[in-house]
């Protein structure tokens, strides 16, 4: 048997909700909707009210990558050359990712993510799906230049990446990860596209060619 939620709780969901929706609703509408809303939480509990609003709606490009062939390397090498191989390659992504001045997000095996435009300086910046765009490309070349080093090394081809990249708004902290917590469809979108590209190749979603047309050739 279900129980109704307290109105703590029901508060944050709508507050949630409509974060979420701002893009198909629009800022205006939006905000308009959560100033009852926030007011009710501050009443409540003040440092609810900061929460919410720390979890306000961005614009960003969210960057998805997978190491492939990775898998089958790890079972040919020993946990020392494991360790030399992936864990260099994260910490070379990593690099590259501060470079183009995004963030790190979360590495899962061989996989990781990434934003731009969601904080700090970099956020303010309107580039961020170019950025995004350049170190999906560097990130690439990284990843096939590492495939050329251990072909020798340990007689193995294959080794590459594939990068999936969409531009949207997401909702940013709380739950388990914090601030490393990102929430809405185009985090969702982003993934999606990174596990349907062909190895070795990068794609993007219409909504980040539109900022990026009219410097690349896609």
């Amino acid at each position: 048997m279900s129980t109704p939620k307290n109105p703590q709780q029901a508060l944050q969901d709508a507050i949630t909700y409509l974060q979420s929706h701002r893009a198909a609703l629009g800022n205006a509408l939006v905000n308009a909707a959560l100033a009852p809303l926030l007011e009710c939480v501050a009443a409540l509990n003040p440092q609810a009210a900061t929460l919410a609003t720390a979890r306000r709606l961005r614009q960003v490009s969210a960057l998805f990558l997978d190491l492939v062939g990775s898998t089958q390397l790890i079972q040919r090498l020993d946990p020392e050359e494991v360790q030399t191989v992936v864990d260099g390659a994260q910490a070379a992504f990593s690099a590259i990712v501060q470079q183009h001045g995004g963030e790190m997000l979360r590495y899962a095996g061989d996989s990781l993510k990434a934003v731009f435009g969601a904080h700090g300086a970099a956020g303010t910046r309107k580039d961020h799906a170019e950025r995004a765009k350049y170190c999906g490309l560097a990130l690439l070349a990284e990843a096939a230049r590492r495939g050329d080093d251990i072909k020798p090394r340990h007689g193995f081809e294959g080794l590459c990446a594939r990068v999936g990249i969409h531009t949207g708004g997401v909702a940013r902290g709380g739950e388990m990860e914090n601030d490393n917590s990102l929430s809405g469809l185009a985090v969702n979108i982003a993934a999606r596209l990174e596990q349907a590209v062909p190895a070795g190749t990068l794609r993007i979603s219409v909504d980040t060619y539109r900022q990026v047309q009219r410097r690349f050739d896609v």
